[in-house]
């Protein structure tokens, strides 16, 4: 490898330095108001914690290899209980992954970046989330400027450090895989039209010792196929295109408009001819852009699951890496009408955010902590549906008997197949029936979390599930016809909790033939 060439000084006293700063600085407090207004952990956060605290073995029931799981056992055993720090603590590392790839990259301030990625409310709720989205993104930020730095200084050292990063990356999502190919075949690309054929097998090298790292999954990614099956079959280009919609049409819907002409105008740039006979930094970066997004949507047609919208943070956080390295700096004449422009936005964004922020991840644990506060010991509570239970199961105190709708015998983690399997079974209500007709002739009361009025609507997209409908659907007449009080005790109608897991709160009393 060649010697380390010198590199220009970081420009900490431009405009666009302190501008930068202090949108860090804004994104910072943002995500420090979402800190305080997430409340309790929601069923997937749930099953992170669960699965990092319990046994490994345990991440076939999830979707991702095992680095996050580690860090929140090491986490555990540090003594941390406040799970919404480590989310914090995510979010603040993005910021500073793309201060870290922005200077490894153009040695510029990441304004657009800052604005695009770290200002955006529903990516803050999706980075601070404790799910593995937020680090997978951290790390292929950080993937992307290792490997230019490589690319430029091309020692021992830097490569060491790219291919730490993109082993990382796909350790933490199984869907970074996509992106570090798409950052290692830029790579090789600029090594083809320079003739430089030592950084094609370094670039090369690097891609295989991510995917090498990826074998001892092998097994654990079919368990996951077998044990999720009825979350497949779900791929659908709209309605992935409205996820990433979500992402990109803030702070407001004309903003997708603008977001995505900057795309195309950074990619033109990044493409144009002079840069495909002399590669620069922009065309790797324009490169990666087109590489990463029809990678990654190839990745997700393959997984094949329905496409939510925090599927899209590794790709959103690389597109605006991207999109930082191919703009040029704002210069001339339109240097102050650009310069206004992005505080305007950086303003509006903050603005939005405030309000789409007050957002709670679930009112399960609330629900959990009033049913705690107001049973009897000898009350029953019903868990309905049964996802909701692995958030009950974490945050209820009390010793009464519950289960879930239909009953499932483990709610640590997302067992899918239990389900499953309960609705193979022609008689799996009945002994909860008898449970519930005892408590009532007994004099006791049944709580009721969830949906109790019917049919579940956020089922409606799901096919080969209709049988829910009948679980529900039998509780319903049961207790509609044996129960002589039944009153909403909380609709659960709350705007402002996640709609994934936003609860009500029933009650029943009394028994009649």
């Amino acid at each position: 490898m060649s010697e380390p060439t010198a590199k220009p000084r970081f420009p900490c006293n431009s405009p666009f330095f302190f501008i930068a700063v202090g949108i860090t600085i804004l994104a910072a407090c943002l995500d420090i108001y979402f800190y305080h207004h997430a409340g309790g952990l929601w069923r997937d956060e749930v099953n992170s914690i669960n699965i990092g605290l319990g046994s490994l073995q345990n991440i076939t029931h999830d979707s991702f290899p095992v680095l996050f799981p580690f860090c929140v056992r090491w986490l555990g055993w540090a003594g941390l209980q406040d799970w919404r720090l480590l989310g914090l603590l995510v979010s603040w590392l993005m910021l500073a992954a793309l201060w870290l790839s922005a200077r490894w990259v153009r040695q510029v301030p990441p304004i657009w970046t800052l604005i695009l990625v770290g200002l955006n409310a529903w990516g803050i709720i999706y980075f601070e989330s404790v799910r593995p989205y937020g680090l997978g993104s951290v790390f292929i930020v950080v993937c992307f400027g290792a490997a230019w730095r490589y690319w430029q200084v091309p020692d021992i050292g830097n490569w060491l450090v790219f291919t730490a990063v993109c082993v990382a990356s796909v350790q933490t999502l199984y869907h970074n895989a996509a992106l570090v190919g798409a950052i290692c075949l830029a790579g090789m690309w600029l090594g083809m039209k320079t003739k430089n054929y030592r950084k094609i097998i370094w670039f090369l090298f690097a891609g295989a010792f991510s995917a090498i790292s990826l074998l001892p999954y092998f097994q654990c990614i079919s368990n996951i196929t077998t044990s999720t099956t009825f979350k497949r079959d779900f791929f659908d280009f709209p309605s992935a295109m409205t996820s990433l919609e979500t992402l990109l049409a803030f702070p407001m819907p004309q903003y997708l408009w603008v977001w995505t002409g900057l795309a195309l105008v950074a990619i033109s740039l990044g493409l144009r001819t002079k840069n495909f006979r002399e590669p620069t930094v922009q065309s790797f970066a324009a490169l990666t852009f087109i590489l990463a997004t029809v990678l990654y949507f190839c990745f997700l047609r393959t997984a094949n699951y329905y496409v939510q919208t925090w599927y899209f943070l590794p790709l959103f956080a690389l597109a605006g890496i991207c999109l930082e390295t191919c703009l040029p700096r704002p210069e001339g004449k339109w240097r102050a009408g650009i310069i206004g422009g992005l505080l305007a936005t950086a303003l509006i964004s903050a603005l939005f955010s405030l309000h789409i922020l007050d957002w709670r991840m679930t009112n399960v644990d609330q629900l959990a902590q009033r049913i705690a506060c107001e049973s009897n010991p000898r009350d029953f509570v019903l868990v309905n549906d049964w996802t909701y239970g692995q958030t009950f199961d974490h945050y209820f105190t009390a010793t009464n008997p519950w289960s879930t709708v239909p009953p499932i015998a483990d709610v640590k983690t997302s067992r899918y197949d239990l389900f499953q399997e309960a609705t193979k079974k022609t008689n799996v209500m009945e002994p909860l029936l008898t449970d519930l007709e005892k408590t009532l002739r007994t004099g006791h009361r049944i709580w009721i979390v969830g949906n109790f009025t019917g049919w579940n609507q956020s089922y409606a997209a799901v096919p080969h599930i209709t049988v829910i409908w009948e679980f529900n659907q039998r509780l319903n007449d049961f207790l509609r016809a044996h129960s002589q009080q039944i009153q909403c005790l909380d609709a659960g109608t709350n705007e402002n909790i996640n709609y994934n897991e936003r609860a009500a709160l029933y009650q029943c009393g009394g028994w009649r033939d």
